[in-house]
């Protein structure tokens, strides 16, 4: 499913989709989280990065590995470490990403994903697997996107009668 809707989201305008992780960026991805004192990265988010070793859409940011440069509005994307470092929020989660409004994080004790509000921090939804989180956010926004477009083509067979006239 993830893959689905990352090639999805490749063929929409305006999104930056890195070219998925090998086990090298991995590895010492994780040595520097070891190295800085961060906790394990969850191995769903791991799953994640060997697709998308990052990505940039419609508001949406999750980090890679590495730092990476978006297309459509030419700024970076800081890496999952840099996100970590700077993360103020409570101990014993990790930020993976986040939209103008939430973050989305892993909660080490609970061993849920979730999606919290930027401001509060209170948590809004909890997933039990990074791929549900991400399939319900990417879902809402694709199936959207749809809706418009046939709407659009509705339009336009509209149009077509009213040129007949």
């Amino acid at each position: 499913m993830l893959t689905d809707i990352i090639e999805r989201i490749i063929d929409e305008r305006d999104s930056s989709v890195e070219l998925p992780a090998n086990a090298r960026n991995l590895t010492i991805c994780q040595k520097e989280f070891t190295e800085h004192g961060l906790p394990e990265i969850p191995s769903g988010y791991t799953e994640f990065l060997k697709e998308a070793n990052g990505l940039s859409w419609n508001g949406f940011e999750f980090y890679g590995t590495a730092e990476f440069s978006t297309d459509a509005e030419d700024e970076d994307i800081i890496s999952l470490l840099e996100a970590n470092q700077d993360f103020d929020e409570e101990e014993g989660k990790l930020l993976l990403g986040q939209s103008e409004e939430e973050q989305y994080v892993y909660n080490i004790a609970t061993k849920k994903y979730e999606i919290v509000d930027s401001i509060t921090g209170e948590e809004i939804e909890s997933y039990a697997s990074f791929e549900d989180l991400f399939t319900d956010l990417m879902e809402n926004v694709l199936s959207a996107i749809d809706d418009d477009e046939e709407y659009e083509e509705d339009e336009d067979d509209l149009d077509f009668y009213d040129d007949e006239e």
